[in-house]
Order: structure tokens, then C-alpha cells, then sequence
């Protein structure tokens, strides 16, 4: 609705909006993991103007060295047991 109607480009209504669906989903028994796999699909991919990111490619950039760095090298090593 955010996205369709009100063409909202700022990530802030979008990441609460995912953390209260992540919440209602693990306290529904339903996988919480799927909560954001639909915030994936809200979130939008196409800016307004040609020259400003779109919201998903700022939140892309702004999560990849914490990813890289550090969940990536520790999903690894506790799926080595180490």
C-alpha cells in the first residue's frame, strides 16, 4: 500500500512496518523468515527520478559490508562446527 497508492521512497515506514510483520509472524507459529521475503517484494526497486537510488538499492549497499564481513564468515564457520 505504502509503495502502490502514496509512492512513499523513504526505507523508515518500510523497515517498521517489516519488523512489526516479523513479530506478528514468529508469534503466529508461521516461519518469521517468510516476513521478509514479503518485505523484499514491498520494498520498491525503481526510483521516482533517474538520478536518486531507489530505496532497495540503498538498503542493499548500506547492508552489504555487515553481511559480508561479518554474518556471511559466521554462518560459515557454524556450518563447519568450528
Amino acid at each position: 500500500m505504502l509503495n502502490r497508492a502514496s509512492r512513499i521512497m523513504s526505507l523508515t515506514p518500510y523497515l517498521l512496518g517489516g519488523a512489526l510483520m516479523w513479530f506478528l509472524m514468529l508469534k503466529s507459529d508461521v516461519h518469521a523468515t517468510i516476513a521478509g521475503v514479503l518485505l523484499a517484494f514491498a520494498i520498491p526497486f525503481s526510483a521516482r527520478d533517474d538520478d536518486a537510488a531507489s530505496p532497495s538499492h540503498r538498503l542493499e549497499h548500506a547492508l552489504h559490508k555487515h553481511v559480508a564481513f561479518i554474518i556471511l564468515p559466521i554462518f560459515a564457520l557454524a556450518n563447519t562446527g568450528f
